[in-house]
């Protein structure tokens, strides 16, 4: 992050998440989601974003907060650029975009053992794990998710 940046700010299951909103493309509504065989299970299915098919993460259930849920039309999606591709992910709720220094910034020790974190923000007095949209999914999570939607895109 550069030195002074935006977080979006969303809730999946009332914990507080944020991202970096650079790479944030766009939040929309929940729609109907295609499934995709073969894709890891952390993936809810595809969504058709205006003929570009996006991927939809379950990060809810990536980070084991609360039931797998099913979609729901209150939920939101946010649709990120993760380096060249387009991914979405499922949130009950888009909080706010707030502004961030980077001396609010706390890293993440690596010996954590969290990849998708980067560090914690102190917002409005509260700690905001803000996450790495590139390392929401492992390579090999990539990998097998690139593989199954090519497999359903055939005719």
């Amino acid at each position: 992050m550069t030195a002074a940046t935006s977080l979006l700010v969303f809730r999946i299951e009332g914990t507080r998440i944020a991202v970096d909103l650079q790479h944030v493309e766009r939040v929309v509504r929940a729609a109907a989601l295609s499934p995709i065989p073969g894709a890891p299970d952390t993936v809810h299915g595809l969504l058709n974003l205006n003929g570009i098919p996006v991927p939809i993460v379950n990060l809810r259930k990536k980070l084991g907060l609360g039931a797998d849920a099913e979609l729901d039309t209150n939920d939101e999606i946010i649709i990120f650029r993760n380096q060249q591709a387009l991914i979405g992910i499922v949130v009950d709720e888009v909080e706010d975009v707030k502004p961030i220094k980077e001396f609010d910034l706390n890293p993440i020790a690596e010996e954590a053992d969290l990849p998708h974190l980067t560090s914690a923000a102190n917002i409005g007095g509260k700690i905001v794990l803000v996450h790495n949209i590139e390392k929401f999914l492992s390579s090999k999570e990539e990998h097998q998710l690139a593989t199954a939607i090519i497999r359903s895109l055939r005719p």
